[in-house]
């Protein structure tokens, strides 16, 4: 069984699938939760029998029906019939830029997919050039991987062992491993169009100018927003990004300091895995970074585990068990006795690496989280495309 991103619930992504009956046993039209690359083999394989077994009952299949996965990767069917699902862009259901903007009359694109209605932009470049892409996040990745289309000699640095930057992160918390799919995709797809990736590799000046580039882009990301709460230097705290990333690890009890998206997967990922999880939120909403679509499952699975929520509290001091908080109408209290306190009270931008870059190269161009925080997947792969025009 499988979890899909948008709901946070069990579904089996491949055979739990919507069929509609013509005649019994005649024709039928399917549709399902098309995300993944055994999803895709299974269709294939439904097309080339015309038929599909439900529950010892038969039916001859007429169509697959495609939706969002069609703005994630309009390729998907040939990828599938040609074996080529190494580099299949799947739907990761974050609702982000397509059914949104549907409804508020905007142009759809996509978190997986920044061409989306702009493929005609994607033309080749006059000339060819040097680029260097620092950040091997998504916004680096899809700027590396569109630079290299339009023909020029793209090189990825990225200091950590691991490519992905938080994407990767993001792929632990509960329902969201579909993300490491999006970016062994992405990785593949810069593979093929010749782009150099290097991990492991700090962006410092001499490294930079060892590469002659005429254009540098900043893709950095984000640091975790430390702010100076009175104690919260000196109270041992774990950031969100080292809980979920596996650097540090928390005990039985769990305060989680910040209640946006960031705070809540963190609290989730804690509380499934049997800790006694608290969440403070200085805003009157848990969570209200979140799709209305995951809110709900979110809220469910605080209740199933006990999760202790308490919004509408402006934390005052931290301690190594806990914290001071104050309400709106300026009653105080406290919430102690925890073994540790995981922050996660937002991010700030980390694009130092802009002033070294520019005594290296012509052009400089910064994106995604490196230039505002903070931000989302969406906006730092139409970032990247942006960037990608500009070279």
């Amino acid at each position: 069984m499988n979890q899909t991103t948008d709901s946070k619930k069990y579904y089996p992504t491949a055979l739990a699938l919507y069929i509609t009956y013509f005649v019994l046993g005649i024709a039928a039209t399917i549709m399902g939760q098309y995300k993944r690359n055994f999803a895709a083999q299974w269709g294939a394989k439904v097309l080339e029998n015309g038929s599909y077994d439900v529950s010892g009952v038969v039916a001859v299949i007429a169509a697959i029906g495609l939706g969002r996965q069609s703005i994630a990767d309009p390729d998907l069917p040939n990828k599938a019939l040609n074996g080529q699902l190494e580099t299949l862009a799947p739907c990761i259901g974050c609702l982000l830029g397509c059914v949104p903007n549907m409804f508020a009359g905007k142009p759809i694109t996509c978190a997986v997919n920044p061409c989306v209605g702009r493929e005609t932009e994607l033309t080749p470049a006059d000339s060819k050039k040097k680029v260097v892409v620092v950040g091997g996040g998504p916004g680096g990745l899809y700027a590396a991987w569109l630079c290299a289309l339009r023909g020029h000699q793209v090189t990825l640095l990225e200091k950590e062992e691991e490519l992905g930057g938080n994407f990767r992160i993001a792929a632990y918390p509960t329902g969201k491993g579909q993300l490491t799919e999006v970016i062994r995709s992405i990785i593949v797809r810069c593979q093929n169009a010749g782009v150099g990736l290097r991990c492991n590799t700090e962006a410092d000046e001499e490294t930079l100018r060892s590469l002659s580039p005429d254009t540098i882009i900043v893709a950095t990301g984000s640091n975790p927003l430390v702010l100076p709460i009175p104690g919260l230097a000196d109270c041992g705290y774990i950031t969100a990004q080292e809980l979920l990333d596996g650097k540090k690890e928390a005990g039985k009890k769990v305060l989680v300091v910040g209640g946006g998206m960031v705070g809540c997967e963190a609290a989730e990922y804690l509380a499934e895995r049997g800790h006694q999880v608290g969440i403070i939120e200085m805003k009157d909403v848990i969570a209200g970074d979140v799709t209305a679509e995951s809110r709900k499952y979110i809220f469910q699975n605080f209740e199933e585990n006990h999760v202790q929520l308490c919004p509408g509290a402006k934390v005052g001091h931290f301690y190594t068990d806990g914290v001071d908080y104050a309400l709106a109408d300026d009653t105080e209290g406290s919430l102690r006795g925890f073994d540790n306190v995981v922050l996660a009270m937002g991010s700030r931008a980390n694009g130092v690496l802009k002033e070294t870059a520019e005594k290296v190269a012509g052009q400089v161009l910064v994106i995604g989280e490196a230039a505002k925080a903070p931000g989302n997947a969406v906006v730092a792969v139409n970032d990247a495309f942006e960037a990608a025009l500009q070279v």
